[in-house]
Protein backbone atom coordinates (compact mmCIF):
# COMPACT_ATOMS: atom_id res chain seq x y z
CA UNK A 1 0.00 0.00 0.00
CA UNK A 2 1.18 3.56 -0.96
CA UNK A 3 0.50 6.75 1.16
CA UNK A 4 0.67 10.11 -0.17
CA UNK A 5 2.20 12.39 2.18
CA UNK A 6 1.55 15.90 2.19
CA UNK A 7 4.26 17.32 4.44
CA UNK A 8 4.74 14.49 6.49
CA UNK A 9 1.56 13.38 6.90
CA UNK A 10 -0.78 11.40 5.47
CA UNK A 11 -4.01 12.06 3.51
CA UNK A 12 -5.40 10.06 6.86
CA UNK A 13 -3.45 11.28 9.42
CA UNK A 14 -5.25 14.92 8.27
CA UNK A 15 -8.68 13.07 8.81
CA UNK A 16 -8.24 11.17 11.64
CA UNK A 17 -7.02 14.62 13.24
CA UNK A 18 -9.87 16.56 12.02
CA UNK A 19 -12.19 13.82 13.44
CA UNK A 20 -10.49 13.62 16.86
CA UNK A 21 -10.63 17.10 16.94
CA UNK A 22 -14.17 17.33 16.46
CA UNK A 23 -14.86 14.59 18.63
CA UNK A 24 -13.01 16.73 21.60
CA UNK A 25 -15.26 19.64 21.35
CA UNK A 26 -17.01 20.58 24.00
CA UNK A 27 -20.88 20.90 24.14
CA UNK A 28 -21.14 24.83 24.42
CA UNK A 29 -18.39 25.23 21.65
CA UNK A 30 -20.40 23.02 19.41
CA UNK A 31 -23.65 24.51 20.02
CA UNK A 32 -21.75 27.87 18.80
CA UNK A 33 -19.99 25.99 15.94
CA UNK A 34 -23.70 25.33 14.61
CA UNK A 35 -25.36 28.45 14.67
CA UNK A 36 -22.62 31.00 13.58
CA UNK A 37 -23.22 32.00 9.86
CA UNK A 38 -20.37 34.40 8.65
CA UNK A 39 -19.68 37.62 10.77
CA UNK A 40 -21.51 37.70 13.69
CA UNK A 41 -21.65 39.84 16.91
CA UNK A 42 -21.23 38.75 20.45
CA UNK A 43 -25.31 39.75 21.05
CA UNK A 44 -26.29 37.97 18.06
CA UNK A 45 -24.69 34.49 18.94
CA UNK A 46 -25.61 35.41 22.61
CA UNK A 47 -29.45 35.62 21.25
CA UNK A 48 -29.39 32.99 19.13
CA UNK A 49 -28.49 30.58 21.97
CA UNK A 50 -30.84 32.19 24.18
CA UNK A 51 -27.90 33.54 26.58
CA UNK A 52 -28.46 35.70 29.24
CA UNK A 53 -25.19 35.93 31.04
CA UNK A 54 -22.52 38.22 29.26
CA UNK A 55 -19.71 36.77 31.12
CA UNK A 56 -20.65 33.09 31.72
CA UNK A 57 -21.35 33.18 27.48
CA UNK A 58 -18.16 34.95 26.60
CA UNK A 59 -15.79 32.66 29.29
CA UNK A 60 -17.34 29.76 28.53
CA UNK A 61 -18.52 30.01 24.47
CA UNK A 62 -16.61 32.97 23.18
CA UNK A 63 -13.02 32.60 25.05
CA UNK A 64 -13.02 28.68 24.81
CA UNK A 65 -13.08 28.77 21.38
CA UNK A 66 -11.03 31.73 20.17
CA UNK A 67 -8.18 29.55 22.26
CA UNK A 68 -9.06 26.50 20.99
CA UNK A 69 -9.07 27.86 17.07
CA UNK A 70 -12.86 27.10 16.62
CA UNK A 71 -13.67 30.88 15.51
CA UNK A 72 -12.08 33.91 15.35
CA UNK A 73 -12.21 37.82 15.25
CA UNK A 74 -12.82 40.03 12.49
CA UNK A 75 -11.14 42.61 14.34
CA UNK A 76 -7.79 40.68 16.45
CA UNK A 77 -6.32 43.81 16.52
CA UNK A 78 -9.33 45.83 18.68
CA UNK A 79 -10.55 42.82 20.99
CA UNK A 80 -13.10 45.14 22.90
CA UNK A 81 -14.25 47.11 19.84
CA UNK A 82 -18.16 47.47 20.21
CA UNK A 83 -18.16 46.46 16.42
CA UNK A 84 -16.22 43.14 16.83
CA UNK A 85 -17.52 40.17 15.10
CA UNK A 86 -16.67 36.12 15.61
CA UNK A 87 -16.57 33.78 12.63
CA UNK A 88 -16.04 30.23 11.93
CA UNK A 89 -12.04 29.49 10.77
CA UNK A 90 -10.88 26.62 8.45
CA UNK A 91 -11.00 24.64 11.48
CA UNK A 92 -13.92 25.37 12.57
CA UNK A 93 -15.51 25.03 9.13
CA UNK A 94 -14.18 21.29 9.05
CA UNK A 95 -15.86 20.90 12.52
CA UNK A 96 -19.35 22.01 11.39
CA UNK A 97 -19.40 19.71 8.29
CA UNK A 98 -18.90 16.83 10.88
CA UNK A 99 -21.21 18.09 13.46
CA UNK A 100 -23.96 18.19 10.72
CA UNK A 101 -23.47 14.40 9.63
Amino acid sequence: MIKLTVDGFTMQDTMQDTMHDTMQVKNEIKELILILSGDMTRTELQERLNLRNRDHFRRMYINAALDEGWIEQTMPDKPTSKYQKYRLTEKGKKAKEQLRK
